[in-house]
């Protein structure tokens, strides 16, 4: 293979004419920062309404309402239609409780896992001392 073969079967890419390799968008950059911190702030006012729901007792009361109107629904629909009435609104219920269990910004997110791992560490050195002591 002589040295004009070898040129003519090498590839080269130099990237596309005008373009600047590394430099990104800064307007892009400042949409999805303002989109994160838009999408951050729907998720804190849905967890703050859910968890006023549950320390306000609604969540509970909203399930005890259910129970009655589910008597009632039994005599009326029947109690297949009734259980599947009462179902829904038991999993919308319960999406609500889940929801008021959610960090509802990045430093709860954050200290929610470190209480975690924290947990798991104490616990397995304690583990260890004990081992270690037998």
């Amino acid at each position: 293979m002589t040295v004009d073969e070898e040129v003519e079967e090498f590839l080269e890419h130099f990237g596309v004419l005008g373009m600047h390799w590394g430099v990104r968008n800064p307007k892009n950059r400042q949409l999805n920062k303002a989109s994160k911190a838009k999408d951050w702030q729907k998720q804190e006012r849905e967890v703050n309404r859910a968890r006023a729901k549950v320390a306000t007792g609604q969540i509970k009361e909203q399930w005890k309402q259910s129970k009655r109107q589910f008597k009632i629904d039994r005599e009326r629909v029947g109690s297949r239609e009734a259980r599947k009435i009462m179902n829904k609104k038991k999993i919308k219920l319960n999406e609500t409780y889940y929801k008021s269990r959610e960090a509802k910004s990045r430093k709860e997110l954050t200290l929610a896992v470190l209480a975690t791992v924290g947990s798991v560490a104490v616990i397995s050195v304690i583990k260890g001392m004990a081992a270690a002591n037998q």
